[in-house]
């Protein structure tokens, strides 16, 4: 056999080898709202599978909201996946769903999902529960400061829009303190679980929050002032 046909079937083993996976990308509204939201995410996708040695064998994509749980290009990246012994390769947690309900569906499938924001690891099941019940507290308190202020417009008789939109602000941020609130408390629940298990020091309470792959609220890593920040509401 030839240097050249040698290095060919070599090549041919190693594309064998690779795994397969499918991509799944879901933006909430439409192509004009959210222009960039498919191409960043199939961006960040495209290098975890390079990374990580995934050959992509197909594509899923839908714009639909994130709390519809039953969305049809998302049920058949799901029944293909399973068909064709496969993982979806999803941008963040929160493009998978933005209920906690969504484990109804996958619950039994886990072991196919992977997420570019957490590594190629099975997703551990406290960290999912939180990472999908962060993004069902944030579609919570989207919808309520839309009705807020919505409302809060029609009984002033304002058209949408209206510049005067103090009191619609002021709302808005009593909601945004309440969704913080709730998400510091999941924070702490986590800490308390860690401490219990052996890990009492900030520094190690803060690299397992980031090996877990657990996120602030704006969706980083965790450092040290982010944790203090945390822990002294629970004082």
């Amino acid at each position: 056999m030839g240097t050249s046909e040698k290095i060919t079937l070599d090549m041919k083993k190693e594309t064998n080898k690779m795994k397969k996976a499918i991509i799944y990308r879901r933006a909430s509204t439409n192509s004009s709202k959210q222009a960039t939201s498919f191409d960043i995410q199939l961006v960040v996708i495209e290098q975890f599978c390079k990374s990580y040695g995934y050959e992509i064998v197909k594509s899923f994509e839908e714009y639909m909201s994130g709390t519809i749980t039953e969305r049809p290009e998302f049920n058949k990246a799901l029944d293909y996946a399973v068909a064709n012994d496969c993982v979806i390769v999803s941008y963040r947690a929160d493009r998978i769903s933005r209920r906690l309900n969504i484990f109804s569906k996958i619950e039994n499938h886990l072991h196919r999902f992977r997420f570019a924001e957490l590594g190629d690891v099975v997703p551990n099941l406290i960290v999912l529960g939180v990472l999908f019940a962060c993004a069902e507290n944030e579609a919570r308190a989207i919808s309520a400061r839309v009705k807020a202020g919505m409302a809060l417009s029609k009984s002033r008789g304002n058209k949408m829009g209206n510049p005067n939109m103090k009191e619609v602000q002021k709302i808005g941020s009593v909601v945004m303190k309440a969704n913080a609130a709730e998400f510091n408390q999941r924070i702490i629940k986590i800490v308390s679980d860690l401490k219990a298990a052996g890990y009492t020091s900030n520094k190690e309470l803060l690299d397992k929050l980031n090996d877990y792959g657990v996120k602030t609220r704006r969706g980083n890593r965790f450092t040290y002032k982010n944790l203090l920040r945390v822990l002294k509401t629970s004082t």
